[in-house]
């Protein structure tokens, strides 16, 4: 009975059947990871600087339709690397939209130290800056409606091969 069951359960599992031998005919499928064409990697995410300029809103809603998000910055190293990106002043995923003053990255988890804010700011000028940029190396608070260009991050993609 215990061999019936094996020899009817073998090829669901992938293996093959002989008696006092059970071996497996495929090997582990190994994966890789990697970023998609013209996406920059950095530890284990993908980059991608936008090529057209967008408002906050449309840039976020960029990234989100190719499986990313706005850069949310986690750590000096990302910091760095970004900047040595451009020089170009760039939209990341931060905001204080919600609730003036209460900065939050897009996936809503709270600014935490260290942060690289320009001098005086956030300051929200005219009442109405509430997205927030990297601009010459430092956050800045912006106007949500202006149009610039941005960066999109996402997690490596995993492919497997035989």
């Amino acid at each position: 009975r215990g061999t019936l069951r094996t020899l009817f359960l073998a090829p669901v599992l992938g293996i093959s059947y002989f008696p006092n031998d059970l071996k497996q005919t495929k090997e582990p499928k190994k994966t890789t990871k990697h970023c998609p064409d013209l996406w920059v990697r950095f530890h284990n995410s993908c980059y991608l600087l936008s090529p057209n300029p967008k408002n906050w809103a449309d840039s976020r809603q960029d990234c989100e339709e190719q499986g990313a998000h706005l850069v949310i910055i986690t750590s000096p190293e990302e910091q760095v690397s970004l900047i040595s990106l451009t020089v170009l002043c760039l939209w990341i995923g931060l905001t204080d939209r919600d609730s003036e003053n209460e900065w939050r990255w897009v996936n809503g988890d709270n600014v935490t130290s260290p942060t690289y804010w320009r001098q005086k700011q956030p300051d929200n000028w005219r009442g109405d800056e509430d997205c927030g940029e990297i601009c010459n190396d430092k956050w800045n608070d912006k106007k949500c409606s202006d149009t610039q260009r941005f960066i999109c991050e996402r997690q490596k993609v995993c492919t497997y091969r035989n």
